[in-house]
């Protein structure tokens, strides 16, 4: 019987009782699984509907789980949101044992790395899911996950610029995978290790560190940095290499390191490293104070981040454009930038807000606007100096200096 309208068919599915509701869902379970044996890899939240509705919970959070990996892998972070928590809903209907538990913490810490790119990397439900997983993580004992739990935490408190918590759990992380036989973790430690030197300021260290999670990695690694951490973290440390060599004023070696992440972005089409590899041609080109190219490409960050919903480089992006605008003599451009900083602070994004206020600050002084540069400059600078984010002070003080070579207003 076909149904030729969805409320037909969902009359005649509430007209069953709920028992015969969960024998034809089982049945249906057994058929797709018999005559359509491939389904459980191309559709496997199909199979975890029917596994669910005839009441096999544990059958359903396993399937549930496979389609939020193979969204995961697709760069489909909202759709892989929306499969973990579907299977953290069906987990309560288990009992209570070490199994579940272990259960939910690869269900809570892939749920925090699919989140941190639709929500932002200082979201409180990102904090939520990686917080608890640690907490089971520990509990149990050994755990496969408990990197990916460091992990995820020390991304939350290195984007909030917590910098006692980044660096002690950065270094807990060095110590205790730096040098794991599982690569994917050794590489993920090194990152973070990188990550909290950067952010000081201490260059070299974040080099070698950088370095040394560009160097353990292999095509092979991909899959499992991207199911782990929910990013591949070698492609992230070839972009901040580009950086680090950018601040030391080597530009070529800064753009081969970028031209590298480009390519390794494209061609494992990974949309959040694409997304990361356009977002930082930008920066350079801001840094190199090429406007025209920051015009052009400010555009293009905004597009592929709304499309994919990743809102931390669609703002980043949107700042560029402002920048741009700015120093093109528009300037609500610098509006645009207030506005994008404004949502940072709304999510508690903190780190690298002392590089985007830099954005701000130069465009206040290409309007003339010397005395609300230097009061955004002390601004930025009291935010350096609270927390981790302090590696752009040194670029503050240029600007500060910029604009009080200005003349006063009139």
């Amino acid at each position: 019987m076909l149904f030729r309208h969805a409320l037909v068919q969902h009359a005649a599915y509430q007209g069953l009782l709920r028992a015969q509701r969960k024998e034809l869902h089982a049945r249906i379970a057994e058929l797709l699984l018999e005559h359509r044996p491939g389904l459980a890899e191309t559709e496997p939240e199909t199979l975890a509907r029917h596994f669910a509705g005839s009441g096999q919970y544990a059958e359903a959070i396993q399937y549930l789980l496979a389609a939020g990996q193979r969204a995961t892998s697709r760069a489909g972070q909202i759709e892989a949101t929306n499969h973990y928590l579907a299977a953290l809903d069906l987990l309560k209907e288990l009992p209570a044992s070490p199994e579940r538990d272990a259960q939910e913490v690869l269900l809570q810490a892939l749920l925090g790395g699919a989140l941190m790119a639709t929500r932002g990397f200082a979201a409180p439900d990102v904090y939520d899911a990686f917080a608890r997983a640690r907490e089971l993580c520990v509990a149990l004992g050994d755990n496969p996950m408990y990197c990916s739990c460091l992990y995820g935490l020390f991304t939350v408190n290195a984007s909030r610029s917590n910098k006692q918590e980044a660096i002690a759990l950065a270094e807990e992380m060095l110590a205790t995978f730096g040098r794991s036989p599982v690569t994917s973790w050794a590489i993920a430690a090194h990152f973070a290790a990188g990550n909290a030197m950067f952010f000081q300021g201490k260059l070299k260290e974040a080099q070698h560190h950088f370095e040394h999670a560009v160097g353990l990695y292999s095509d092979d690694q991909h899959g499992p940095l991207v199911e782990q951490f929910g990013d591949d973290l070698a492609e992230f440390s070839l972009c901040y290499l580009q950086w680090v060599y950018l601040l030391y004023g080597q530009v070529d070696v800064s753009g081969s390191y970028l031209d590298r992440a480009t390519k390794m972005a494209n061609d494992l089409n990974n949309k959040n490293a694409q997304t990361r590899s356009i977002s930082f041609q930008m920066g350079r080109a801001q840094e190199l104070g090429d406007i025209a190219a920051v015009a052009e490409i400010a555009p293009k960050v905004i597009d592929i981040s709304m499309k994919q919903g990743y809102p931390y480089w669609a703002t980043a992006g949107q700042i560029g454009l402002g920048w741009a605008m700015a120093n093109s003599g528009q300037e609500t451009g610098i509006e645009m930038i207030n506005a994008s900083l404004g949502f940072f602070d709304m999510i508690g994004q903190l780190t690298p807000q002392t590089y985007w206020r830099g954005y701000l600050i130069s465009s206040l002084i290409s309007a003339g606007r010397r005395d609300d540069a230097i009061e955004a400059a002390d601004y930025a600078l009291g935010l350096s100096e609270a927390g981790l984010d302090s590696f752009y002070q040194a670029a503050l003080l240029r600007l500060k200096g910029q604009a009080y070579l200005m003349e006063p207003a009139q």
